[in-house]
């Protein structure tokens, strides 16, 4: 599409002219099948062999349209490349568009039990459901959508719920209706003015005090047990690719033929020791910013600030 001649053509035109300009980049997309729907059409005749017995008419349009998104990213310039999911790699979540076939979640009455189960390919997956949490009961009061399975990765192939290869399954379930607010969680009505900076916020409500405070203050990273972990990392790779260094103990430079790094089982172990510390404080920090938020949503509902990165 781009090495067409009316590709560059398009682009010629004046930014002023919108309409034309996305008329003759529509039309582009149409003439090539660089399309949302151009990709669902495509995908029927790639369900084909062992694809077509795992992955539904349904769930194929979904990873159709992640694909289009993907392109469309590198197309429009706000990316450089796709990158391309592996064989080794594979997937680590797969949706539905709705909750009617393939992979759907199903919800028992209250009268039989509330047990709900994740059903896909003649899979029946029990779910474990937190009845006490009271954002869980409100969700779950509410009409299904559709489901997404996420797999993630636990600190060991022993820890609980994991499987044969050290990973975990949770479902996700996108519902109607409006989010669940705790009465702990206020919302003020004033304005609010606010300056980001790289690693603080300074506040400025339209009633109370003016406040300084820095992003994640309680967050308290182990760097020492990181870099503990990194070095022994670094040991056990040097122990089982000796050929890959040199006699200063720096890496070979690359020349056509691509080198192989063997991974030993105590390796893997210890990358997966520090994928959990990392992972541990990532969803602390994550936990921190969701505090500020509510810090600020009590203090007013509007809030005015500048527009950065």
């Amino acid at each position: 599409m781009r090495t067409d001649a009316a590709w560059q053509a398009a682009r010629a035109l004046p930014r002023t002219q919108k309409t034309q300009r996305a008329a003759a980049f529509s039309a582009l997309r149409k003439q090539h099948g660089f399309t949302e729907a151009a990709l669902h059409e495509a995908i029927k005749s790639l369900r084909a062999g062992w694809i077509a017995e795992h992955i539904e008419a349904v769930l194929a349009q979904t990873l159709a349209t992640r694909a289009y998104r993907a392109l469309n990213r590198v197309c429009l310039g706000k990316a450089k490349r796709v990158r391309f999911k592996s064989r080794g790699r594979g997937f680590s979540s797969i949706e539905n568009k709705r909750n009617d076939t393939g992979l759907r979640f199903v919800l028992q009455a209250p009268e039989e039990g509330n047990d709900g189960h994740l059903l896909w390919n003649g899979d029946r997956l029990p779910a474990r459901i937190d009845w006490q949490d009271e954002v869980v009961c409100h969700g779950l009061r509410h009409r299904i959508k559709y489901a997404r399975l996420l797999q993630r990765p636990a600190s060991s192939k022993r820890a609980d719920g994991a499987d044969a290869e050290g990973n975990r399954y949770c479902v996700q379930l996108v519902l109607e209706g409006t989010p669940h607010r705790k009465p702990k969680h206020t919302v003020g009505q004033g304005i609010v003015g606010a300056d980001l900076g790289p690693s603080t916020l300074a506040l400025v409500p339209q009633e109370g005090e003016a406040s300084l405070q820095v992003f994640c203050a309680e967050l308290k990273p182990d760097a020492k047990a990181i870099r503990r972990l990194q070095r022994q990392m670094d040991r056990q790779r040097r122990a089982g690719n000796p050929e890959n260094y040199d006699e200063k103990g720096r890496i070979k430079k690359q020349g056509t033929k691509k080198q192989r790094w063997r991974q030993s089982k105590r390796y893997l172990a210890t990358r997966r020791r520090k994928a959990t510390k990392e992972r541990k404080l990532a969803a602390h920090r994550k936990s921190l910013h969701g505090h500020t938020v509510h810090e600020v949503m009590a203090l007013g509902k509007t809030i005015i600030l500048e527009k950065i990165s």
